[in-house]
């Protein structure tokens, strides 16, 4: 064998080693790269739109189809997700939670920790019936979260229900937490009975609502 031969020959050699280790080396860290997920909820209701964001993680978007549900619980939503309706007059969500016990969602008078991920899937219990004209309430969605997260509510049209109350210190959607990556842009507050959005917290939403 001539040494032009065997030259090649350790270079073929050695080209597929460093091939084989490139390889090895690009699958261990494709294989820590998650990427986002688009979950579709089955329909507009309540109890749909709940399991669809407690299936979701961080990054990933929630899609709502069209349609028109009546909602009597609040959505609490502690995860950094893209909430996407399938358009203005399209996903139409009827504000019907009733008047009651101005309690937190969320239930910060509980002594124990709060399961976030929990609070997120689970369907808020109705509050206890107020005496009439008082006003109290609570939100339609209630969004809550952290700095590093990134959230986004587009596509939705938010309609007055049943109700002819409105409730004293209250919004269609709230906004609280520490984050400073909330939009809330393409949605269609329509005549309701409370206020359209409200900011609590540190946060600092953009809002670009399309109707108000």
């Amino acid at each position: 064998m001539s040494n032009r031969t065997r030259h090649r020959s350790s270079f073929t050699r050695l080209g597929g080693g460093h091939l084989t280790a490139a390889v090895t080396i690009l699958l261990s860290v494709s294989s820590h790269i998650t990427t986002a997920a688009v979950i579709t909820a089955k329909s507009v209701s309540f109890p749909d739109v709940a399991a669809a964001v407690g299936a979701a993680t961080d990054g990933d978007t929630v899609t709502i189809p069209a349609g028109t549900e009546s909602w009597t619980s609040t959505l609490v939503i502690t995860k950094g997700v893209t909430l996407q309706g399938a358009g203005e007059d399209k996903t139409v969500i009827l504000d019907d939670i009733p008047l009651g016990e101005n309690r937190n969602p969320l239930g910060r008078r509980q002594a124990k920790p709060i399961d976030r991920d929990s609070a997120s899937a689970a369907s808020v219990p109705l509050p206890r019936r107020a005496k009439s004209g008082s006003g109290v309430g609570r939100p339609l969605v209630l969004i809550n979260v952290r700095s590093r997260q990134t959230f986004r509510l587009t596509g939705f049209t938010f309609r007055y229900g049943s109700r002819t109350t409105k409730p004293q210190n209250q919004g269609c959607v709230k906004i609280e937490g520490t984050c400073f990556s909330v939009r809330v842009d393409h949605c269609h507050f329509d005549q309701l009975y409370n206020n359209s959005i409200i900011v609590a917290g540190t946060c600092a939403p953009m809002l670009a609502v399309s109707r108000v």
